[in-house]
């Protein structure tokens, strides 16, 4: 496999760190605060909001200051720890903790926080910074004012560059540690870093020693170096590329600036080769490589044109793999490659998540067909599954939405999974080579090996199907639902819960025995679980698929229950009198796209009432003016959350009794 892209510094370390286990605790925010479960099925977590509302980062605290730290089960609040459990520091001269959970900073550094039961096991653990910023706040600045330039084409961290010269006079520049919030800093606090050979192991550019302004770097021949500073309480800060001489780095990119994109059949893209930096001079000798996933060169699929740094392609036929295409130039005996455009050509992939089960669909856009390409369930409880006659792609998922025929299914597709049965529609008119009902190892000389699953059951809904002919040919039982009657599935058909709420189970059964599996339309909103519990995610609304399988007797059956999540109980309404008006202010909620006030003279609120709408969520205080000097006014505060052309609205606040002045 060639090397078409220089590694950078953070993915090195990124690797390194992989491969020796090391947890990347103070790596800015990418660390969430999650518990380890007890045990299967329930978890904890610490937060230090007293709702609980979801998973928080890495906390940061000033000197000296204290903040309440919360333990929750799931969505459920611990407000008492049991007799043995315990809050923990692991380095009580940075961080203090009594046994209700109130943290001090004591000193500058880092401690983890933990929560142990009476066996001593970690419950929760959060790690808590004290006198210093989050490290992705710092970066390497210009000591000699002025800003860098950005790399649209890569990763935020590793986004900064500039350009140095090699001849005296152009080829130093000096450096500094900096912070986004200009926090003073003690520059000799900081190792500098640099990736600095070329192919032939001769230095590009050298760093001076660190002095209180930081440091000096000079160019010393053409190439490409990435810079960092670091130290052991800040971690590192965002890495500054410099672009040496006449160096440059080259992204095949289309219209949009994207790196990845799709091409139908007699269709074609353009794409463009871009240089940072900008209009440096690339060979006009370059040449065009295409490939599929494997790296292998692929042809037929697409035609290549060149014109200058434009590059058209055609899309000749579907490929059900993806491509890259490269731009690459060949010069003393060395080839240089840009970075890759993936492609998509006349197929994309679409994923569902089928509540224990996620599948993945190729769709074929022009004949508007789809491929079962991957599934997997993961959750053992899972042993049946249902095959969907068709699939339907929106617009935020892929390039061509639209409603997709399910008519085949791809070689080991189900092979090693628990299932024990499964539900195949006549739509499916290809089934691949032991895509279901086995499992597979290797023999002893490495050779792979596919053992049929005891007992299992293919069913259909026709005697001359493709599922009915893949039962026949590999010895499996087949059963014909195709005119059996369907089953019903019990339960409500429709439930509205406020965003907080704790986690509810549908209460589905089956009327003849069928087993049931579950989907969420929108898991942002609300998840299910494969025994059918709901758990709030989010608001806004969401579908649960509740389907029944098919047994001896019976066919399948569905339902759909649909879930309504509205925000919170606003909450922290204050109001305060003016002259003939009123201040009304309250929580932000981040959950809610805007807030409703409702007024009037009647305490009920039954006449006279006024409605003023909010229409963005950080937005918290309102003036109401033109009222009615020396009178009462009761006010309250709802939230709302737009789902299409509807506003869900949550319980009101409290209300306030205000007299304006």
């Amino acid at each position: 496999m060639k090397v078409k892209k220089r590694i950078s510094l953070v993915i090195a370390l990124m690797m390194l760190m992989t491969v020796f286990a090391v947890p990347m605790l103070a790596y800015g925010k990418e660390n969430k605060v999650k518990a380890t479960p007890r045990s299967e099925g329930s978890g904890f977590y610490i937060t230090n909001n007293s709702a609980g509302e979801g998973d928080i980062d890495d906390l940061y605290m000033d000197l000296n200051d204290s903040v309440q730290l919360y333990l929750f089960e799931m969505s459920s609040p611990i407000t008492t720890l049991p007799s043995g459990w315990s809050w923990n520091s692991a380095d009580t001269e940075t961080i203090t903790i009594t046994s209700d959970g109130i943290i001090n900073a004591v000193s500058r550094g880092y401690a983890s926080i933990t929560v142990t039961d009476d066996e001593g096991n970690i419950l929760a653990a959060l790690r808590v910074y004290c006198g210093y910023n989050e490290s992705s706040g710092y970066v390497v600045k210009s000591a000699e004012g002025g800003s860098f330039d950005n790399n649209p084409y890569v990763d935020e961290y590793e986004s900064l560059y500039t350009t140095l010269g090699t001849s005296s006079g152009n080829n130093t520049m000096k450096l500094k540690v900096g912070s986004d919030d200009e926090t003073t800093i003690n520059q000799t606090d900081w190792t500098w870093e640099v990736t600095n050979d070329d192919d032939n192991g001769d230095q590009i550019l050298s760093l001076s020693e660190t002095n209180s302004n930081g440091v000096t770097a000079t160019g010393k021949q053409s190439g490409i170096v990435q810079v960092r500073a670091f130290n052991e309480i800040d971690d590192y800060t965002k890495v500054l590329t410099i672009y040496v001489g006449d160096a440059y780095d080259w992204y095949l990119v289309d219209g949009a600036d994207n790196q990845e994109g799709f091409v139908g059949v007699n269709n074609t893209l353009n794409l463009y080769l871009k240089t940072i930096p900008e209009n440096s001079v690339i060979p006009s000798d370059y040449n065009v490589a295409v490939e599929d996933i494997d790296d292998n060169p692929i042809t037929g699929v697409v035609r290549i044109d060149k014109n200058g740094n434009k590059i058209g392609v055609t899309g000749l036929a579907e490929s059900e793999s993806a491509l890259w295409i490269y731009a690459y130039v060949e010069k003393d005996g060395d080839t240089r490659w840009s970075p890759s455009y993936y492609l998509r050509a006349g197929s994309e992939l679409l994923w569902i998540d089928k509540g224990s089960v996620d599948c993945q669909f190729t769709l074929f856009t022009k004949s508007k067909t789809a491929k079962v390409s991957s599934v997997y369930a993961y959750d053992d409880a899972v042993k049946t599954l249902t095959i969907s006659s068709s699939v339907t792609a929106s617009k935020d998922d892929v390039y061509n939405p639209g409603t997709y025929t399910v008519t085949s299914m791809k070689s080991d597709l189900l092979v090693g999974e628990d299932l024990n049965s499964i539900t195949i529609p006549n739509t499916v008119t290809s089934i691949g080579a032991y895509a279901v009902g086995y499992d597979k190892f290797e023999n002893s000389s490495g050779k792979e090996i596919y053992s049929k699953i005891p007992n299992f059951i293919i069913y259909g809904y026709s005697p001359t199907s493709a599922a009915a002919n893949y039962a026949a040919a590999n010895g499996f039982r087949y059963i014909n639902i195709g005119s059996k009657p369907a089953q019903t599935i019990s339960g409500a058909s429709s439930f509205t819960k406020a965003y907080g709420s704790k986690a509810f189970n549908l209460g589905a059964s089956a009327s003849n025995g069928g087993a049931l599996t579950f989907s969420s339309s929108n898991t942002k909103v609300a998840a299910v679980s494969a025994s059918g519990v709901v758990t709030i995610k989010g608001t806004g609304k969401a579908t649960i698929t509740i389907t029944a399988a098919a047994t001896d007797l019976y066919g399948g059956g569905s339902k759909t229950v649909n879930i309504t999540v509205t925000p919170k109980k606003v909450a922290g309404i204050k109001a305060k009198a003016g002259k003939k008006s009123m201040t009304v202010s309250w929580k932000k909620d981040t959950k809610a796209s805007g807030y409703q006030i409702t007024y009037a003279q009647k305490k009920n609120f039954k006449k006279g009432k006024k409605n003023v709408t909010i229409s963005k969520n950080k937005t918290t205080k309102r003036a109401i003016k033109k009222l009615k000097s020396k009178k009462t006014y009761y006010v309250k505060v709802r939230a709302y959350k737009k789902a299409g052309s509807q506003k869900l609205y949550g319980a009101y606040s409290a209300v306030k009794k205000v007299k304006v002045k």
